[in-house]
């Protein structure tokens, strides 16, 4: 009796599976694989950056204010995330804010950051005041201290918020509605960010 647990001899084997894919890729156009390989990125992190590119929404959590759904857009070139003023501020300050990603120190996962946990202890009172969106689908970017981590598209220089100057502020929280969008959003900005 044959072993059935035996590879039949006709099967390719391994390594002739990603010959073949590497050329069914190839005659597609072979976009992520090239890109890929000559970036060092994966094409999960690659598709995550077009998305982001083209724009992605999540709600963001502030000093102050309560969260509220927000549109970030990433560079063309990939150092800025930038976002649009929201609320009664976004009147008096410039429309359109970013940072600058070689600031960022690192990519915290889930409501570790003081701004989630400061949310959370205000309004641990009151059920119907609860963070939007789901903890382990939030993020923060924890930036370096000391660094201009916020601007203005018109405006690179210290920006005033709330009183405080751009450099004040220590990272930028965002929450997501769906692991999709999350995932989406890790893959980019751990191709992205620079080595912690």
């Amino acid at each position: 009796m044959a072993n059935p647990f035996a590879k039949p001899p006709d099967a390719p084997s391994p390594s002739a599976w990603s010959t073949m894919r590497a050329e069914e890729e190839e005659a597609k156009g072979g976009f992520f694989r090239s890109a890929s390989s000559s970036s060092g990125r994966s094409s999960t992190a690659i598709e995550a950056i077009q998305a982001l590119k083209a724009g992605s929404d999540a709600t963001k959590y502030g000093k102050q204010g309560a969260p509220h759904l927000t549109r970030f857009t990433l560079s063309e070139d990939e150092k800025t995330l930038s976002w649009a003023g929201t609320g009664l501020m976004g009147k008096f300050l410039p429309k359109e804010r970013l940072v600058h990603l070689a600031n960022v120190k690192r990519l915290l996962i889930g409501r570790e950051s003081a701004v989630f946990i400061r949310y959370q202890q205000n309004n641990n009172m009151n059920a119907a005041a609860a963070a939007p969106g789901l903890a382990h689908l939030s993020i923060s970017l924890k930036f370096e201290p000391g660094t201009t981590s916020m601007g203005s598209s018109g405006d690179l220089s210290s920006v005033q918020l709330y009183g405080n100057t751009a450099a004040d502020r220590q990272t930028l929280d965002v929450s997501f509605e769906d692991e999709l969008t999350f995932g989406m959003w890790v893959a980019a900005l751990r191709a992205l960010l620079p080595p912690a």
